[in-house]
């Protein structure tokens, strides 16, 4: 909780209290990513990124740092361009760039590789010859 004052004191230092919730958890985040303009995700690491699938299968657009990991397995092709260096800088002139240019259509076919079918289908494949 002293995290969260610490944060609300920031905001309201900054100018912005106004424009920033501070919604706590939230059982179902979907409605959320649904109704937002940008999904931004800064981590230093991530797994697979499912979080960038979720929010584009909500409709919402995205933009990641390029880290380690799986991000690129869904952010290559046409949403290579929405990656950034790995630096609050790059991050927040991909963030406006992104915002300048107008929400951009989500293209279901970036979905199709992670559906359960094709999952499965991967799954299932024998290994290649070693």
């Amino acid at each position: 909780m002293a995290l969260r004052k610490d944060l609300e004191a920031l905001a309201t230092a900054l100018g912005i209290a106004d424009r920033v919730h501070f919604a706590g958890h939230q059982l179902n985040p979907y409605p959320w990513m649904q109704h937002a303009r940008l999904f931004v995700l800064s981590s230093t690491h991530e797994g697979l990124g499912i979080v960038l699938l979720e929010a584009l299968a909500c409709g919402t657009p995205v933009v990641s740092v390029d880290c380690p990991g799986g991000v690129r397995d869904i952010m290559h092709g046409e949403l290579s361009a929405y990656l950034s260096e790995m630096t609050p800088e790059a991050l927040a002139h991909r963030v406006d760039t992104t915002l300048d240019a107008g929400r951009y259509t989500i293209d279901e076919r970036w979905l199709d590789a992670f559906s359960p079918t094709q999952v499965t289908a991967k799954f299932l494949q024998e290994p290649p010859d070693s």
